[in-house]
């Protein structure tokens, strides 16, 4: 995770997709709870998308290591080797 997100984690879901090679960035907002509650893929093909967006949204954050007051909006990279 990265961004304001970085250090924060809980959990970060591993996406359920084993084939693939390259890096794909999500760049998602995370509520005040820790839950994320939107997201978008900024790369990678269609079928890695799919499993990334469902792995950041299964993703948990620690409130009290979230910065402000507000919802905050950061990115989480996974890579595939």
């Amino acid at each position: 995770a990265g961004g304001p997100l970085s250090g924060a984690a809980l959990s970060l879901a591993l996406p359920d997709y084993s084939r693939g090679a390259g890096n794909v960035t999500v760049v998602v907002r995370v509520s005040r709870s820790g839950n994320v509650k939107s997201w978008r893929a900024l790369d990678g093909d269609a079928h890695l998308r799919s499993a990334i967006i469902n792995a950041a949204r299964r993703s948990r954050f620690s409130p009290d290591k979230l910065p402000g007051t507000g919802d905050v909006v950061g990115t989480i990279t996974y890579t595939f080797q």
